[in-house]
C-alpha cells in the first residue's frame, strides 16, 4: 500500500476518477462534472499549490483519496491556521484510511498546524460539508454530501471526533398552507414594518445581500460572510442554476433598509445524476429534458439582521418563496445544512413543517 502525492495531470485524473470505483453500482451517486472539476483542481493543486492531493494505491488500483489545505478556522481562533480536508473517499479499509490520513496529518504538522477539521467542500467551506450519517436510500440534493455508510467508522477509528453536526429538513410544499401563511405574513409585515420582494440581480441588491450577511453572521456560522466580489462572482457563475423567484429579500418599509435574505436553488442533482459526470451532445440533450422536471428546491442561505430576528421576517420570506415554488411545480424543499446550535434557523424550519431527515457531521482532530 502506497500513498502518492498528486503532482501531474495524469495523477489528477486518477484522483478524480477513483471515486467512480467507490460508488460503482450505487444509483444514488451524483458524480462531479469531471471536466470542470479537473480545471478547478489543476489550478488549486498543480498551479497555485494551495491544496495538497493524496492518493492511496494498493496493487494496481487506487483505493483512497483526500485533498487538504491550511486556512483560518472561525470556530478555533486559538489555533490560528488549521488544516481542512475535503474530497475524502476510501474503500472500507482502515489500513488504507490510516495510511492516507497519517501522511496528511504529518504534512500539516510540518506546517505548524495543530488541528484539522472536515470534510468540507473544496474551496467553499459552506457547501457539501460533513459526512452523511443517515438516510442513504435517496440521492443527495445539490451541494450536500453523500458517502458510503462506513465513512463515520473510518474517521472515528483514526481518532477524529465530532466537531459539530449539520441538520437538513424536508418540507412538503404541497401540504404547506400557503394562503394561510401568506395572510399571516401580510399582517406581520404591516405590524413590524417591512416588505418582501424577489431578487432581480441588480448591483444594489448584491450590496444589500452583502450588508445583511455581514450583519447577521455570528460565530455559529462556519463560513465568513462573503464580500461583494464573491457575491458578484456567485451571481455570475451560478446564473444557469438560479431562479430569482426563489431568492427573497426583506426591507424596512420606511427607509428601504435591507433586513433579511433567503435563497434556494432548484435541485440540479436531478439533472446531474442523469449526466453521470459527462458533458456531450447526448447528456446535454438528457439534461434539457431533466431540467424541466425538477420538483425540489435546496434551501441554501437564510439571514436576518440581529435587531429584526424573531419577528417573523424569515417566515414571511419563506411564505413568499413557497408561493413562487408552487407556480413552478416545486413540491418539496431540502432546507439545510443548518448548524445544530443555530436554534433560530432550526426552529423556523420546524415551525414551517420541516421534518429532520439527514444529519451531516464535521469531524475534528488535534494532531
Amino acid at each position: 500500500m502506497k500513498v502518492i502525492r498528486v503532482d501531474s495531470g495524469k495523477l489528477l485524473k486518477s484522483f478524480i476518477e477513483m471515486a467512480d470505483d467507490i460508488y460503482r453500482g450505487d444509483e444514488n451517486y451524483v458524480p462531479y462534472m469531471k471536466r470542470d472539476l479537473y480545471k478547478i483542481l489543476k489550478q488549486l493543486v498543480l498551479n497555485d499549490k494551495e491544496y495538497t492531493a493524496l492518493l492511496v494505491k494498493y496493487g494496481k488500483k487506487y483505493v483512497g483519496r483526500v485533498l487538504f489545505n491550511v486556512a483560518k478556522n472561525k470556530q478555533h481562533k486559538e489555533f490560528g491556521a488549521c488544516g481542512f480536508f475535503t474530497m475524502f473517499e476510501c474503500v472500507n479499509s482502515q489500513k488504507a484510511c490510516n495510511a492516507m490520513l497519517s501522511v496528511m496529518s504529518n504534512d500539516l504538522k510540518s506546517k505548524g498546524v495543530k488541528y484539522v477539521e472536515g470534510p468540507f467542500f473544496c474551496y467553499d467551506q459552506d457547501n457539501r460539508r460533513g459526512v452523511l450519517l443517515n438516510d442513504f436510500e435517496l440521492p443527495p440534493t445539490v451541494m450536500t454530501s453523500y458517502n458510503p455508510y462506513y465513512y463515520q467508522d473510518l474517521l472515528e477509528s483514526f481518532g477524529f471526533t465530532k466537531a459539530t453536526d449539520l441538520l437538513s429538513y424536508r418540507l412538503n410544499i404541497e401540504k404547506f398552507d400557503v394562503e394561510r401563511y401568506t395572510n399571516i405574513s401580510t399582517r406581520v409585515q404591516k405590524m413590524v414594518g417591512f416588505y418582501v420582494k424577489s431578487y432581480t440581480g441588480t448591483e444594489r441588491e448584491m450590496y444589500d445581500v452583502e450588508k445583511i450577511m455581514k450583519s447577521a453572521s455570528t460565530d455559529i456560522n462556519y463560513q465568513e460572510a462573503p464580500d461583494i466580489n464573491v457575491i458578484r462572482s456567485v451571481a455570475t457563475d451560478w446564473k444557469a442554476f438560479i431562479n430569482y423567484e426563489f431568492i427573497k429579500l426583506a426591507y424596512k418599509s420606511d427607509n428601504n433598509e435591507p433586513i433579511g435574505f433567503v435563497m434556494a436553488v432548484p435541485d440540479f442533482h436531478q439533472v446531474f445524476i442523469k449526466m453521470q459526470g459527462k458533458i456531450n451532445l447526448r447528456t446535454l440533450f438528457v439534461a434539457m429534458h431533466a431540467k424541466k422536471k425538477i420538483n425540489t428546491l435546496r434551501g441554501m442561505l437564510q439571514y436576518v439582521v440581529p435587531e429584526y430576528q424573531g419577528k417573523g421576517i424569515l417566515a414571511s420570506m419563506y411564505a413568499a418563496m413557497f408561493e413562487s415554488a408552487l407556480k413552478h411545480n416545486i413540491v418539496s424543499m431540502d432546507a439545510g445544512t443548518i448548524v445544530e446550535k443555530n436554534d433560530q434557523s432550526n426552529n423556523v424550519i420546524k415551525e414551517a413543517g420541516g421534518e429532520l431527515y439527514r444529519v451531516y457531521r464535521i469531524y475534528g482532530k488535534n494532531i
